[in-house]
């Protein structure tokens, strides 16, 4: 950087530039680490060429001779005091950006374009494990109990550092790490948008993606179950009372409330039959301390029809049912045996988790008894909707306990949660749209026991 030059007095004379400073702590506020090289530079230079700064760190801003010579005489060059001026100015700034681990590697360099050098020496031979790393964290980044934005916020921020070291992540990949990331809950959405094909660009996701979380968190906040008002103990027997045939419209159920039956010229099947063995009841026991009131139904603002939103409706993602039917039939081994409808029972009630689409941990004290005084035990309680080709029909309150021999649904609340009617026959029984008569499912009498046809499947959740 020393040396002489013959330089004119035009040149010896022009107006040098005014000097800039530098307030670290306000222009570089994010330090330099181990681990955010990428971010760090990226507001190290967006400053530098603010400021028309930049060539001092990438070499283009050469040091003037030290000197000139003015006829026989050598005298100091102004423009070289005023570039060691500056680029004294912009050391300190940049060193005071660095993270005191790191802060040794360049506190012997002597210009600012060495400092960087030291840098970027330093840091190259750390890309190749960063770039390993950084993709690594975006196929690992799960939504977990994060809000939406938060979760597609981190996504974004791995990716953008990856953009700053040279390898940008695509729309498209984005996309299918996010619908990766996001959980169960949120399968039948992604089965949805999968199927739609290409096209889908990740801010529209996301906006689906809210729109679709705030469903969610209604029909959890107003899914808690009914308490149990029960005082001590009722019961319900498939051999007479309630669910006998011939008798009165109006039961008593298992939890202590009446029970309104549906209309039907006979009652339904017995909820003995249902559970299996001849003298089996079915019990509830002591009630919860607390109530909560029966969730509304959910309405499908695309379809009007009851139990789904407008981001499970078949009729607008057509494709979405063709993937749930091809997870249908491959766990129907396990969910084969038909649904069984019962005018007595007070709650739906299934021994598998496969059949509901939202569950939670049931921690309550009540326990499902059967007739020899065995309880069995009521592990998690959630919704589902089941369907066929042509209707939906919603399950609230299912109660989940692994030992039932059948699965149980509760007439009355099937029609207090659907716009339904229910009527029984010796040999079938009808369910029809409550507004327009319209005849919606038909099922049979197969030994006193009244089951839903074998295409009405639960929509679940795909893994």
């Amino acid at each position: 950087m020393s040396g002489s030059s013959n330089i004119d007095n035009t040149t010896t004379s022009a107006e040098v530039p005014a000097i800039i400073t530098f307030n670290p702590a306000a222009q570089l506020p994010l330090k330099l680490t181990s681990t955010n090289f990428a971010s760090w530079r990226s507001q190290l230079d967006t400053l530098l060429m603010g400021l028309d700064l930049f060539g001092y760190m990438d070499g283009t801003t050469i040091a003037p001779p030290r000197t000139i010579s003015i006829g026989s005489a050598e005298m100091p060059n102004s423009q070289y005091q005023h570039w060691f001026r500056q680029d004294k100015l912009i050391l300190p700034a940049l060193r005071c950006s660095i993270s005191e681990s790191i802060y040794y590697f360049v506190s012997a360099a002597s210009t600012s374009r060495d400092a960087w050098l030291i840098l970027e020496k330093l840091y190259a031979s750390n890309a190749q494990s960063r770039v390993i790393h950084l993709k690594g964290k975006l196929a690992k980044t799960s939504k977990g109990d994060r809000d939406i934005l938060t979760f597609v916020n981190d996504l974004k921020s791995t990716a953008e550092e990856l953009a700053l070291i040279g390898k940008p992540v695509s729309d498209l990949d984005l996309v299918v790490y996010c619908l990766r990331g996001l959980g169960e809950e949120y399968a039948a959405f992604a089965a949805a948008i999968r199927a739609r094909g290409p096209g889908l660009c990740l801010e529209d996701l996301v906006d689906s993606l809210v729109e679709y979380e705030a469903d969610l968190n209604a029909q959890v906040r107003q899914s808690v179950p009914a308490a149990f008002y029960s005082q001590g103990r009722s019961s319900f027997s498939g051999g007479g009372g309630a669910s006998s045939r011939g008798g009165s419209p109006t039961s008593r159920s298992p939890c202590g409330f009446p029970s309104q039956r549906a209309s039907s010229p006979r009652p339904a099947a017995t909820a003995q039959r249902a559970l299996g063995p001849p003298a089996t009841n079915l019990h509830y026991g002591p009630p919860p301390a607390v109530s909560s009131p029966r969730r509304p139904t959910v309405i499908c603002q695309f379809c009007e029809r009851p139990g789904h939103s407008v981001r499970q409706c078949f009729r607008l993602f057509p494709q979405a049912r063709q993937a749930q039917d091809h997870h249908t039939a491959a766990t129907r081994a396990s969910t084969s045996s038909p649904w069984l409808l019962d005018s007595a029972a007070s709650h739906h009630v299934t021994s598998e988790l496969g059949n509901l689409s939202l569950y939670s941990d049931y921690t309550g004290p009540d326990e499902i008894l059967v007739g020899d005084g065995t309880g069995l035990q009521i592990t998690h309680i959630g919704s589902t909707t089941l369907h066929n080709s042509s209707s939906y029909f919603h399950l609230d309150d299912v109660l989940c306990a692994p030992a039932i021999k059948r699965k149980l649904i509760s007439v009355a609340k099937l029609c207090r949660t659907n716009p339904i009617s229910v009527e029984f026959f010796d040999d079938c029984f009808v369910v029809k749209d409550l507004r327009t008569g319209a005849s919606l499912l038909k099922g049979a009498n197969n030994g006193d026991v009244y089951e839903l046809p074998g295409d009405v499947e639960p929509f679940v959740l795909l893994s």
